[in-house]
C-alpha cells in the first residue's frame, strides 16, 4: 500500500484520537470543611513528625507563544494583545527576539520594538522567555540572507549580542531560549550544524548568565527534519491525536456520516445516550476501584501519623484541601503520594480496553465526510431563486403591514 502524506497524517492522527476519546473520566466529590474535627485529632497526633506547616496557595504557569509579529504593532496594538493574554490566565510570554531588527549593524542598536514589548508586559504581570533567533547581514555567514534563518560566523558574534541583551534587560526577561529547531535549515542555514550550534550554546550561556544571573538559559527545541523517519513521525502524530480525541468527538463524526441526512438526528442522539450510559458506567466501576485503594492509603496514612483508628477513618471520610493544608508537611505529602499511587493503576485497568476500542477502529470504513448543511443535504432548505421569491414576499408584506398602520403626525406647536 503507498502511503502519502495525507494518509499518514490522517492515520496517525485518527488512530490516536480514538484512543484518546475512549479515556473515561471521573470524579471525586469533595467532602464538606464542616467535618474537620478528627482531621485536626490526625495532625495533632503527628505534630511529631514535623512543625505544622502554612497554609499555601499552588501556581501554575501559563504560557502563550506570540512570535515575533506582534512586534511590529503599536503600543496599543502591543498592550491590547498582552491583556487578552492576562485575562485568559496567562503567566508568561514566549517571544521571537529578532537579532536582525535589534542590532542593524555592528555598532548601532534598536531597542524599541522590544522596549515596548516588555514594558508591556511588565505592565500585566507577564514574565517573558525570549527566544533570540535570525542574524544581521554584517554578522551573518556569507554576509548575506535569508536573515532570518542564516546562522552568524562565529557563536561569538551571537553570544555577544545575546551579553548585551541580558545586560539591558537584566531581570526583565526571565528565560532564554538559543535558536529553536537547530536540526533544521530554518534555524541554521545553509545547513544544520550540530558541533557549530554546541558552540553557541557554550558561548551564549555564560554571556546570558553573567549580565543577568537570575535568567533562565536553554537549548533549542529539536523538530521535525527531512531525514526524520517515517515511523517516528507516525509515532508524534499518534501522540498529538491521543490528546485531540479527548476534546474532539471522534465517534459522533463517524456516526453522524454513516446515515441518511435524514437520520443524523436519531444517530446523534442514539451515540450521546450510549455515551452518557458508558461514561456513568465507567465513572462507577474505575472510580470505586481508586477510592478503595485511596481509602486503605490514607488509613494507613493517619495510623502511621499516631491517629487512633477510628479518628484515621473519620479522617479519611472527611479529607479536603482546606483541611489538608492545615496537617504538617510531612503528612501532606504522603497524602499526595497516596492519590497519586491510587489513581494510577486505573489507567493501567483502562488498557484493555483501550485496546479493544483501537483494534475496533481499525475495521471502521472510510467515509468520506458530508460538505452540505444538514438542511440542505434533507432538502429542507430554501436556496436560489425560491429564497429570492420568498425574501421578496416578506418585503412586500411589510411594506403593506406599515401602510396600513395609523398616521401618528406630530402634533403642530399650536396645540
Amino acid at each position: 500500500m503507498h502511503l502519502t502524506r495525507r494518509s499518514i497524517l490522517t492515520t496517525g492522527i485518527s488512530a490516536g484520537a480514538v484512543v484518546g476519546a475512549g479515556v473515561v473520566g471521573g470524579g471525586l466529590s469533595r467532602a464538606s470543611a464542616a467535618a474537620a474535627a478528627p482531621l485536626a485529632a490526625a495532625a495533632q497526633a503527628a505534630a511529631h513528625v514535623q512543625a505544622q506547616a502554612p497554609a499555601r496557595v499552588a501556581s501554575f504557569p501559563v504560557g502563550f507563544s506570540l512570535g515575533s509579529n506582534i512586534l511590529w504593532g503599536t503600543t496599543t496594538e502591543i498592550d491590547q494583545t498582552l491583556d487578552i493574554t492576562s485575562y485568559t490566565g496567562g503567566t508568561i510570554v514566549r517571544l521571537d527576539i529578532m537579532w536582525y531588527w535589534l542590532q542593524p549593524t555592528a555598532t548601532t542598536f534598536d531597542w524599541s520594538r522590544l522596549g515596548d514589548m516588555v514594558a508591556g508586559a511588565e505592565a500585566g504581570g507577564l514574565s517573558i522567555f525570549g527566544i533570540i533567533l535570525s542574524c544581521p547581514a554584517w554578522a551573518a555567514l556569507g554576509g548575506t540572507g535569508p536573515l532570518s534563518t542564516t546562522r552568524p560566523r562565529t557563536a561569538a558574534l551571537y553570544a555577544a549580542f545575546a551579553g548585551q541583551l541580558a545586560t539591558r534587560y537584566r531581570g526583565r526577561i526571565a528565560a532564554y531560549e538559543i535558536r529553536n529547531e537547530p536540526n533544521g535549515r530554518e534555524a541554521l542555514a545553509p545547513d544544520p550544524d550540530p558541533v557549530f550550534y554546541a558552540a553557541m550554546v557554550q558561548a551564549a550561556y555564560p554571556a546570558i548568565t553573567a549580565a543577568d544571573p537570575a535568567a533562565t538559559v536553554v537549548a533549542g527545541a529539536l523538530g521535525p527534519a527531512p531525514a526524520t523517519p517515517i515511523w517516528l513521525i507516525c509515532v508524534f502524530l499518534f501522540e498529538f491525536g491521543a490528546g485531540l480525541g479527548l476534546i474532539m468527538q471522534v465517534v459522533v463524526l463517524v456516526v453522524q456520516n454513516s446515515v441518511p441526512a435524514t437520520q443524523v438526528g436519531t444517530a446523534t442522539s442514539t451515540n450521546n445516550y450510549f455515551r452518557e450510559v458508558g461514561s456513568a458506567l465507567g465513572v462507577a466501576v474505575f472510580g470505586a476501584l481508586f477510592t478503595s485503594s485511596l481509602s486503605e492509603k490514607l488509613l494507613a496514612v493517619f495510623s502511621g501519623a499516631g491517629a487512633s483508628a477510628g479518628d484515621a477513618s473519620q479522617a479519611t471520610a472527611t479529607l479536603d484541601p482546606a483541611t489538608l493544608n492545615q496537617l504538617p508537611q510531612a503528612i501532606q505529602d504522603q497524602v499526595v503520594a497516596a492519590y497519586a499511587d491510587s489513581l494510577a493503576p486505573v489507567f493501567w485497568y483502562l488498557i484493555p480496553f483501550l485496546a479493544v476500542a483501537f483494534v475496533l477502529s481499525l475495521f471502521l470504513p472510510q467515509i468520506r465526510l458530508s460538505d452540505v448543511a444538514g438542511m440542505v443535504a434533507r432538502g429542507e432548505a430554501v436556496t436560489g431563486e425560491e429564497a429570492e421569491a420568498l425574501e421578496t414576499e416578506q418585503r412586500e408584506a411589510a411594506r403593506v403591514a406599515r401602510a396600513a398602520e395609523p398616521s401618528h403626525a406630530p402634533k403642530s406647536r399650536a396645540e
